[in-house]
């Protein structure tokens, strides 16, 4: 039983972190009618002032950018393994005794 808790406890760990950095990496950003998706906005809305011949969604001009999804994929990639990898660490010194 005290295994399982010990299980239990890194997996809730290790779903907050995980938690934490996609919603630092994918988090919706935004003010009034302008709404950009990310750390590094990989998605605009604009609401305000949408171009004639936009892509359209609702009343939101759409701007699409792959370039920066692909980057901002691949830095929470990375990210996402160095946490782990620090998170194994830690929980390997803290059982030695």
């Amino acid at each position: 039983m005290q295994v399982f808790g010990k299980r239990f406890g890194q997996l809730v760990i290790h779903a907050i972190w995980f938690v934490i950095v996609t919603v630092f990496y994918f988090v919706p950003l935004g003010f009034h009618h302008m709404f950009r998706f990310g750390i590094i906005p990989f998605l605009f809305l604009d609401g305000e002032s949408p171009q004639p011949g936009d892509l359209m969604w609702g009343d939101y001009g759409v701007h699409f950018f792959p370039l920066r999804l692909a980057v901002t994929i691949l830095l929470w990639i990375t990210s996402l393994i160095v946490i782990f990898r620090w998170l194994r660490y830690l929980d390997s010194k803290a059982y030695v005794s």
